[in-house]
Order: C-alpha cells, then structure tokens, then sequence
C-alpha cells in the first residue's frame, strides 16, 4: 500500500474520532441529568394528584383521563432521594433548604 495513502486515512480517522470522544464524555451526566428531571417531574405529578384542589376534584368528577393527559409524558418516582454530593442538584437543594428573607 501507498504510505501517503495510509497517512492521509489516519488523519482523516482522528479527526473524525475527536468529535465523537467530545460527545461521548458527557453521556453519563447527561443521564443523570435526564434521571434527575424525571425525578422532580414526578415530584410535580405527586402534587398535582394529592394537594392541588382543582385536580382532586377533576378526579372526583371523572376527569380522570383528561388529567392524566397532562402529565408529564416521561417521570420517575424514587423514595428517600439523596442528591450525589457535590452535584447541582444538592446545590439546589441546599439553597431551598435555607431561604433568604430577599425584602
């Protein structure tokens, strides 16, 4: 084989492969973000079914496709959740766990 030809492919494959090792490093926080947003999108979901009012009477009233309809269309429920340390989230939590008298 032609070395140049072997050269050129090898520099055509890195630079194809650099883009691609970019995306993939981020995978494994993208999963947890999307776990995480389906976990407080579920926290939604629970209110709306136990406290809102306006909900607690549609299900009364047999609404209660029209309600489920609305819900978020991806959602997790996960008892006691302990936010990873050190991540956004616990950040978050920290914040809403002490609130600031802002006036």
């Amino acid at each position: 084989m032609d070395s140049q030809y072997v050269c050129a492919s090898e520099q055509h494959v890195i630079a194809l492969g650099e883009p691609l090792a970019v995306y993939t490093t981020g995978v494994a926080h993208a999963r947890y973000a999307v776990h995480v947003f389906c976990c407080r999108r579920g926290r939604y979901l629970e209110f709306n079914l136990l406290y809102d009012r306006g909900v607690k009477f549609g299900l009364d009233g047999g609404r209660v496709e029209s309600i489920m309809v609305s819900a978020p269309p991806l959602i997790a429920w996960k008892y006691n959740v302990v936010p990873e340390p050190g991540s956004e989230e616990e950040k978050l939590v920290q914040v809403l766990q002490q609130p600031r008298d802002w006036v």
